[in-house]
């Protein structure tokens, strides 16, 4: 019988995995940046009729919203990939040794057991996997283990 993961490296594969998503949406909110900059140049701005924004940021020139947006997403991003790569180096299969979290075989054909989705890879499959079922499989070797 192949060795289980120890609650230690479960932390780490669950911490890791969380670490990731919030990455994915940093990323998304990154993305969103410059539709927040074009809203807020347009002609009629849409936060004049709001009670909340002008009262939190009450100068004329919206600049320092864009700027403390995109900086924030820019740093949950930093500290989100530090958490990743704290997590991947510690979260080990114990049946291959592969480290579960690393993403290096994304590009390398991955173990036929692994299963993906149509537009997927299969670790952004185990990643998302891992948040909703509480199981993620090893990329090298297709050990398929319960996180929960």
């Amino acid at each position: 019988m192949p060795p289980e993961l120890s609650k230690e490296e479960k932390r780490y594969v669950r911490l890791g995995t969380l670490s990731i998503r919030m990455c994915w949406l940093a990323i998304l909110a990154l993305g969103l940046a410059p539709v927040l900059a074009i809203l807020a140049d347009t002609k009629a701005p849409w936060w004049k009729d709001s009670v909340l924004l002008p009262t939190i940021f009450p100068a004329k020139n919206h600049d320092f919203v864009i700027i403390f947006y995109f900086g924030s997403a820019l740093l949950c991003l930093l500290v989100f990939m530090g958490v990743w790569f704290f997590a991947s180096t510690r979260a080990k299969c114990p049946a291959c040794g592969w480290a579960m979290l690393d993403n290096s075989k994304g590009v390398i054909r991955a173990n036929a057991a692994c299963p993906k989705l149509l537009g997927f890879s299969a670790w952004a499959y185990q990643v998302m996997r891992a948040g909703k079922g509480r199981r993620f499989m090893c990329i090298s070797c297709g050990k398929d283990y319960d996180i929960s």
